[in-house]
């Protein structure tokens, strides 16, 4: 097992970038398909939707994600002090998660609904987004501040996506759950 953790770890190191894109993507995309056939028990597969969520996960989670903990705050805030920890936590679900994440899941989705990307699209997404934040900051809240005190405190660098992948496979049903539908059209 521990040979397994170190050729995984290995990879891991040589690519991390692409092992994170591709890993994060997977997930997405497998996390929002088996909410659609298991918990809302669909007949078909809404593939624009799976496809949404699976490219967000690996262009947010699996490509900016990955620079902005392992580098930009890491780089900012070395180590695993306990006051470091909190502040990585604070800045993650305070600053990333409101100003970054929600408004480019939301983003996305109107832009692949609309099958476009102009203001028009993104305005709409950020009022969706208003309608909607109280609720999704709660939910991953709930999930994230306990999650990355781990992802920060006791996660090597190179093992920090593929936890928050795992972690977020979950999230990632939540919000399918809540966030999922993508039949809006913008005008």
């Amino acid at each position: 097992m521990v040979a397994a953790f170190r050729r995984v770890g290995a990879i891991l190191r040589g690519s991390p970038v692409l092992t994170s894109m591709g890993v994060t993507g997977a997930k997405a995309f497998l996390a929002d398909a088996m909410v659609q056939r298991i918990w809302e028990k669909r007949e078909a597969l809404d593939l624009k939707r799976s496809v949404v969520f699976g490219s967000f996960g690996c262009l947010y989670q699996g490509l900016f994600q990955y620079f902005a903990f392992n580098h930009v705050l890491e780089g900012a805030f070395p180590g695993v002090r306990p006051r470091v920890v909190l502040i990585k936590v604070a800045l993650t679900n305070a600053i990333l998660d409101p100003c970054f994440f929600f408004p480019s899941f939301y983003s996305l989705k109107e832009a692949l609904a609309a099958q476009r990307l102009d203001a028009a699209v993104v305005m709409a997404a950020l009022d969706e987004y208003h309608s909607n934040y109280m609720n999704d900051w709660l939910n991953s809240w709930a999930v994230w501040l306990p999650a990355h005190a781990i992802t920060y405190g006791v996660i090597p660098i190179e093992w920090r996506i593929p936890w928050v992948a795992a972690v977020s496979f979950g999230y990632v049903c939540i919000l399918s759950s809540t966030r999922g539908e993508v039949s809006r059209t913008i005008r």
